[in-house]
C-alpha cells in the first residue's frame, strides 16, 4: 500500500500547460483594400453606365442663319426636338420656306390629354345635370356620342340603370 501512496502525485506539484498567444490583427491593409475596390468597382460601374445610358432629352438651344452680313435668330415659341434639318450650310433660302421639321409627339400627347380631360369634365357635368333636374336617364352631349366607343371616354358615359326614389344613382 505504500507503494500505491508513493506513486501518487503530491497534491503540491503543479502541472503547466502553455497556452497558444492570443494577439490581436491590427493590420488595416485588409479593410483599406477592400475599401478601395468598393470605390473603384463604384466609379467603374458609373462611368459604364455614363457611356451606354441612353439620352432622352434634348438640350433646348436656338439658332442662328447668316443673310447677306446680318444674323437672325431662328427660335420655336414653345421648344422641342428637331426631327429633321431641311436645309444645308450655304443654302439659299426663301420667305416661309421650312428650314427644319419638329418632333410633334409632344404636341400630340398634350392635346389627346386635354381632348380626354375635356371629355370627361363633360361626362361629368351631363351625370350632375342630370342628377340635380332628377332625370332617370343622362343625356350626354353630340361631341361625347360621337366618340362613346373610345376606351378612355367609356367608363364615363356609362349610365347605371339602378335608380332610388326616381332619382339618378
Amino acid at each position: 500500500m505504500k507503494k500505491l501512496l508513493d506513486n501518487k502525485a503530491a497534491p503540491t506539484d503543479i502541472a503547466f500547460q502553455e497556452e497558444p498567444s492570443m494577439e490581436v490583427n491590427t493590420d488595416a491593409r485588409s479593410h483599406t483594400r477592400l475599401g478601395w475596390w468598393i470605390v473603384i468597382v463604384g466609379v467603374g460601374g458609373f462611368l459604364l453606365w455614363a457611356t451606354f445610358a441612353p439620352l432622352d432629352k434634348g438640350v433646348p438651344i436656338s439658332g442662328t442663319v447668316a443673310v447677306a452680313t446680318s444674323r437672325k435668330e431662328i427660335q420655336h415659341p414653345t421648344g422641342g426636338i428637331i426631327q429633321d434639318i431641311l436645309v444645308k450650310e450655304g443654302d439659299v433660302v426663301k420667305a416661309g420656306q421650312t428650314l427644319v421639321s419638329m418632333n410633334d409627339t409632344q404636341t400630340r400627347s398634350l392635346a389627346e390629354i386635354a381632348r380626354v380631360q375635356y371629355f370627361t369634365a363633360s361626362a361629368a357635368e351631363a351625370r350632375l345635370t342630370a342628377e340635380r333636374d332628377e332625370k332617370r336617364s343622362i343625356t350626354f352631349p353630340p361631341e361625347l356620342e360621337n366618340v362613346k366607343d373610345d376606351p378612355r371616354v367609356i367608363t364615363w358615359i356609362q349610365v347605371r340603370s339602378a335608380t332610388t326614389n326616381g332619382c339618378l344613382v
